[in-house]
């Protein structure tokens, strides 16, 4: 009788999914474009002659490669089933320690730059976070949605620390995390009239200051609630130690409600609040800084009034409003970025007759297998995937074509209502990453620079978002049609809508997806390396699975 094969360490497991997703940023993003990858030829280290497909991933400026095996052709990213190795002189397995220095040494002769040791210690903090997820993994609970919401313990496929969260101790991590279904209070201050910010675009319905004393159990006169690891860092800031001793402002503690961060880790949901807050964070979650900048709060509430305005002709596609937001103002950018409260919309979620999921949680790289099926239940999946995309792209391409707006639409930025095997109603969540182009209103040209984008500007995310952010990674996940089938399945769903709602615009852009030799996806792996900016994002060219 043979002994069961040991299940792997969570660390093993761990490293073996930071050393995948920066393989695949290596090679989408810099050797698949240089031609630095091939089927591995010649004498191979043992482990690797039982697999019949090995790559050899060279590092040209080192004048060095790894060898890896892995399933065969990909249909999105590779999926890779053995340890990398050196190639010669001496076939060693390299540790993800050894591997990412070699990503990073080869980056550092291209562009060029000193070795980016930040980038290697953000790569050994999303490890260990990513340790941490696997040994203690979510387990459902009686609200669907937010157990789809924590379910993300691998992270983004296509980025090289997906799990990075510089700042956070161990203890922060079990306190404040998704994936470990924490939930916790806020930390509230009472504010002086005076330094009090509240802007809205809603008139008839509960005033929101209000809302969140009834959230908070304290009756002071303004209020305002933060994420306890800001308070800690706004208690260590001068201009609001200042601001304490003078009165403006009063540490009034931990109470109220229980809010559960959802994917993101800094947007708050409770089933009692009628909205999500999303907070600001002075902490780097993966590439940012996750404040809400002051241009970011303007132009939310700017995108929300454009949003009531329009006309909205596809009945099963909403967006969640984000029609408030409040925050201190102690004459300085600091406070009125760190203090701040973006109100979303809840209620369609909290309303919903059927269950509503995330999508990163039923397909990519993070995906639940078990969740996926509750969400296909049994039905066709080639007729579950050609409803999604009637419910994901056709508003994406609409509010493109009609209106000039870019949405975001990512996995995550991306909510799915479920029943009886179908996909009936999208969401799209997170007006940050929404742009506008066209002529610039009247504003603060920060604000006009956080929300306009150039025609091609517009092209780069949409083609990034739809095709590579939210499609390939749905065509990884269901594996029982054909990949080509998928694919066939988008491009007759582009020429449903252009028979349905199209105008020149959509038609310009489905000529775009369904023709062009590349398109463009988003280069995290070197963005990071350069130290920029998201909305400075270097993107990359790669083959166009449309065509």
């Amino acid at each position: 009788m043979h002994n069961p094969a040991p299940l792997p360490s969570s660390y093993q497991r761990a490293a073996e999914r930071s050393i995948a997703v920066l393989l695949n940023c290596y090679l989408r993003e810099y050797a698949l474009p240089r031609g630095a990858v091939e089927a591995a030829g010649g004498e191979l280290p043992r482990a690797l002659k039982i697999h019949a497909h090995v790559l050899s991933i060279r590092f040209p400026h080192l004048d060095k490669a790894c060898l890896i095996a892995h399933q065969g052709r990909p249909r999105s990213n590779y999926l890779f089933c053995s340890e990398p190795y050196a190639q010669a002189p001496v076939s060693k397995v390299l540790d993800w320690r050894e591997l990412a220095s070699l990503v990073i040494a080869e980056l550092g002769c291209e562009f060029p730059q000193a070795f980016n040791s930040e980038l290697l210690a953000q790569i050994e903090n999303s490890l260990g976070n990513l340790q941490q997820f696997y040994a203690h993994p979510p387990t459902p609970g009686e609200i669907a949605y937010l157990y789809s919401e924590q379910l993300l313990s691998a992270g983004h496929t296509y980025h090289p620390a997906p799990k990075a969260r510089e700042g956070m101790s161990d203890a922060d991590l079990y306190a404040y995390s998704p994936e470990l279904q924490a939930d916790f209070q806020l930390f509230y201050f009472g504010v002086a009239e005076d330094c009090f910010v509240h802007r809205s675009n809603l008139e008839a319905q509960p005033c929101l200051p209000d809302l969140q004393r009834t959230f908070s159990g304290f009756s002071d006169q303004p209020i305002v609630g933060v994420h306890p690891w800001q308070a800690r860092f706004l208690l260590q800031q001068e201009v609001v130690q200042q601001a304490l001793s003078q009165g403006r402002l009063k540490a009034l503690g931990p109470g109220g409600i229980r809010f559960a961060p959802t994917a993101s880790v800094r947007t708050l949901y409770s089933r009692h609040s009628p909205y999500f807050l999303k907070l600001s964070l002075h902490m780097r979650l993966t590439n940012c800084v996750r404040k809400n900048a002051w241009y970011e709060l303007e132009s939310a509430l700017l995108l929300d009034r454009l949003w009531r305005d329009l006309e909205h002709p596809l009945p099963d596609f909403s967006l969640l409003s984000e029609p408030a937001y409040t925050t201190v103002d102690l004459n300085d950018t600091l406070s009125r970025e760190a203090f701040s409260t973006i109100y979303r919309d809840a209620r369609p979620i909290q309303t919903s007759p059927y269950p509503v999921y995330m999508a990163a949680a039923l397909f990519g790289g993070t995906a639940d297998g078990q969740l996926l099926e509750r969400a296909l239940s049994g039905g066709e999946t080639l007729e579950w995937f050609r409803e999604y995309c009637r419910l994901v792209v056709w508003p994406a391409l609409h509010y493109y074509a009609h209106h000039g707006i870019i949405f975001e639409p990512h996995l995550q930025n991306t909510l799915i209502q479920v029943h009886a095997g179908k996909p009936r109603h999208a969401y799209f969540r997170d007006l940050e990453g929404s742009k506008l182009i066209g002529e610039r209103q009247s504003m603060h040209p920060e604000v006009a620079r956080s929300l306009y984008y150039s025609p091609e500007q517009a092209w780069r995310r949409f083609a990034y978002c739809i095709v590579f952010n939210q499609l390939s990674e749905v065509v990884q996940s269901l594996t029982e049609v054909p990949a080509p089938e998928l694919w066939a399945a988008t491009r007759h769903s582009l020429h449903d809508y252009q028979a349905t709602y199209g105008n020149r615009e959509s038609q310009r852009v489905i000529l775009r997806l369904l023709q062009d030799r590349k398109l463009p996806v988003k280069a995290n792996l070197i963005t990071r390396f350069l130290r920029e900016k998201d909305r400075n994002a270097t993107y990359v060219w790669v083959d166009n699975p449309l065509r």
